[in-house]
């Protein structure tokens, strides 16, 4: 019977303890910044957007005497 030394059960459970406590930070953390991204992304395309449609209706009227919008 080969006799090779197999981690003590303790370190096993030491392993298993920061590995779960790793995904309950990690997990977490990693999805709050994914949604916050998206937020912010969807938060700029809305005002680009806004940018355009607000060019468009002042290229559309002739009589509209002031100046073009700036964009942000």
């Amino acid at each position: 019977m080969d006799a090779s030394p197999t981690p003590s059960p303790l370190l096993w459970t030491l392993l298993v303890e920061a590995g779960v406590l790793m995904m309950l930070v990690y997990v977490p953390t990693r999805m709050y910044l994914s949604f916050t991204e998206v937020r912010r992304q969807r938060s700029k395309d809305k005002r680009l957007l806004e940018t355009i449609r607000q060019v468009k209706r002042e290229l559309k009227d002739p009589l509209n005497l002031t100046p073009l919008a700036k964009a942000n």
